[in-house]
């Protein structure tokens, strides 16, 4: 049972180890001439990486039916950070409207059949990570096979069509369809890189089944053919690992250390493969065989499940071998450094009760690679010990999920602050239009105006009288008005020097003759005068117009204003955005407190372990204690028994 437990181990961390291989860029956008300024926009964002606002732009685009020339690309840009936000049911309606159809505008960009396959593989990827295989292998058959013409071959598919095969096949294994899976792997040339991770993802197949005859036959096939791949060393370490453990289990023991022996000292498997090494010796009673592996491993972290097991299987071959006291000690030292670890392993389970998980795991600097984004955050202090649970694409799916719901978090806070600003230029807006109601202002406007119609109103009618009257004179101008006045005045003064019995009719003659010739200059200059002031008063009255046409459009503005144009827009904004918060802090604590209580489930299960093995190590000390008291109390007996019969 113990070695099945490791093979299950082993080939549930690898089983899918090439999703890693397979190439995750993302196909890029045809080069395109922007005729909508909202799309470009839009995609500024986007190749600034700023999908959210990139999305906001584009769709706020479409509700004002900004796009007249772009709609049919929008959509696909759409999709496309649709599947980088993981929404894949959203992006595969989007792909599967538009890049199965024909162009329906003369601007849309045309896809060939390799972009439309990358968009195709990048969504099945996505649903096939999320385990929904069904759907996954649907998306990938949508995947043309149309095969391209390489340099000395012809008719061979390409790369990416082999990685979709590939990954059909993967996902037909583990819905148990073994010969469906072999067929699909066929359409898969002989030599390529995966034919090793299918074997290796076969022979996990047959671990899962308990099927070891089969499932050493297939690990045995993936370490052989990765013999003619360079730096493909780790899944090759891998296949020997899972191979030995599959000998174990059909107790062919000296086929597992010969497997165990081909994984290198480096690898990242090489604590199972040392301690596989070990139980495989110490199976057939090799027991100092078996020291040497184990010893090495016992030098290895504690945080491998491999150390904290041979903690245990050293002491006991060293007490097979007869060496009690190393036994005893190495049980001293299991025990101590189990309860160290339980320690370490209580204080980590507080802390992910009580700390934000922003503050336990790293994801501030996860990639934004369009669709490449799904990779392990940093490990550090508080998730060393969960790097196993990391590892699995569901706790890395609600990772991601945390973290972009904590970036739409942010960016709902700050349209919630728009919001406001938005909310005090309206209030600003209307309470100026309240001073011009309200304050009396325009009103003043009002009245300033017909107080000027009325100078003017007064004005053209005393000129019409004084044209009556004298019409050269009233309308002297310049020079001219001011001589006219100097000869009124002049004749006051003679008027009054006569009433004093002065003799002033030489003067008064003169003045009389000075008259005559100012009124011939008058009326010289009098049809002049005329157009001058007629022009004047024209050019009034239009300004006087235009001022009372003002005055109107404004009335017509304040009547108008009354009410905000924005403010219930503004208020339904504001209920959608409380809401959305609402929606949005409810779905982060359900998916924080997930993963909470992952992470808490997963410390609390390597705890419980460690104190298991602490109860073992325990065990054994009190029990070498008893074996080595009942050896000094039969020492003594044995001396006086000797004795006697002399």
């Amino acid at each position: 049972m113990k070695i099945i437990k490791l093979v299950k181990r082993i080939t549930k961390t690898v089983r899918y180890c090439a999703a890693g291989f397979l190439l995750s860029a993302p196909f890029a956008l045809q080069a395109e001439t922007v005729k909508d300024l909202r799309y470009g926009v839009a995609l500024y964002h986007f190749y600034q990486e700023d999908y959210f606002n990139a999305l906001l732009e584009l769709i706020s685009a479409q509700q004002l039916q900004a796009l007249p020339n772009h709609q049919t690309n929008a959509e696909l840009l759409k999709g496309g950070i649709s599947l980088s936000y993981g929404l894949d049911k959203q992006a595969e309606a989007i792909f599967s409207r538009l890049l199965s159809a024909k162009p329906a505008h003369a601007d849309t960009i045309v896809l060939d059949e390799q972009q439309k396959n990358k968009a195709w593989f990048y969504l099945g990827k996505l649903v096939y990570q999320q385990g929904d295989y069904p759907r996954a292998i649907k998306l990938l058959d949508y995947i043309s096979q149309q095969k391209t013409s390489g340099f000395f071959t012809s008719d061979q598919p390409s790369s990416l069509q082999i990685q979709a095969q590939y990954l059909q096949a993967t996902m037909l294994l583990a819905q148990g369809d073994v010969a469906q899976s072999r067929q699909t792997m066929l359409a898969v040339p002989e030599l390529s890189i995966y034919w090793p991770y299918y074997y290796f993802n076969l022979g996990s197949a047959y671990a899962a089944q308990q099927q070891w005859s089969k499932a050493s036959e297939a690990f045995e096939q993936a370490q052989r053919l990765m013999l003619g791949h360079e730096g493909e060393q780790a899944l090759r370490d891998k296949a020997n690992t899972a191979a030995g453990y599959a000998y174990m289990a059909q107790q062919n023991y000296p086929k597992a250390v010969v497997a165990f022996r081909r994984v290198s000292l480096n690898s990242l498997v090489v604590d199972k493969a040392l301690l596989g090494y070990g139980l495989a010796e110490s199976e057939r009673e090799n027991y100092q065989q078996a020291l040497a592996p184990w010893q090495a491993l016992r030098k290895q972290s504690l945080l491998l499940p491999a150390v904290q097991e041979v903690m245990l299987a050293l002491p006991y071959a060293y007490e097979q071998l007869g060496g009690l006291t190393e036994a005893l000690q190495e049980y001293q030292q299991a025990a101590q450094s189990y309860q160290q670890e339980i320690s370490k392993l209580s204080e980590a389970i507080t802390l992910f009760s009580e700390q934000p998980l922003g503050q336990l795991f790293s994801l501030t600097g996860l990639n934004q690679s369009w669709l490449s984004k799904r990779e392990l955050p940093p490990i550090d202090n508080n998730t060393i010990y969960i790097t196993h649970l990391i590892a699995k694409h569901s706790f890395q799916a609600k990772l991601r999920d945390y973290y972009d719901l904590t970036v739409l978090q942010k960016n709902v806070l700050e349209m919630t602050a728009r919001h406001e600003n938005l909310l005090a230029v309206d209030n600003e807006q209307q309470h100026y239009w309240q001073q011009l109601t309200e304050g009396g202002q325009l009103r003043k406007y009002q009245n300033q105006y017909q107080q000027l119609l009325q100078l003017r109103k007064t004005l053209a009618e005393k000129l019409q009288q004084a044209e009556a009257a004298d019409p050269a004179r009233s309308l002297a101008q310049g020079d001219d008005f001011e001589l006219w006045r100097r000869v009124d005045q002049a004749y006051g003064r003679i008027a009054h020097l006569s009433q004093q019995g002065q003799n002033l009719n030489t003067e008064q003659a003169l003045l009389s003759r000075y008259e005559d010739i100012l009124l011939w200059r008058s009326e010289e200059r009098y049809a002049d005068n005329h157009w001058q002031l007629n022009k004047a008063i024209a050019a009034l009255d239009t300004h006087l117009a235009v001022t009372q046409n003002t005055i109107d459009n404004l009335q017509a503005a304040v009547n108008g204003k009354s009410q905000s144009l924005f403010q219930s827009r503004l208020q339904q904004l504001q209920q959608r955005l409380v809401q959305q918060q609402v929606q949005i802090d409810k779905q982060l604590a359900i998916t924080s407190e997930t993963i909470r209580i992952s992470a808490i489930n997963e410390l609390t299960q390597q705890k419980q372990q460690l104190q298991k093995y602490l109860a073992r190590a325990t065990l054994a000390v009190a029990r070498l204690y008893d074996l080595g008291s009942y050896q000094q109390a039969s020492q003594p007996a044995a001396q006086q028994s000797g004795v006697g019969d002399e």
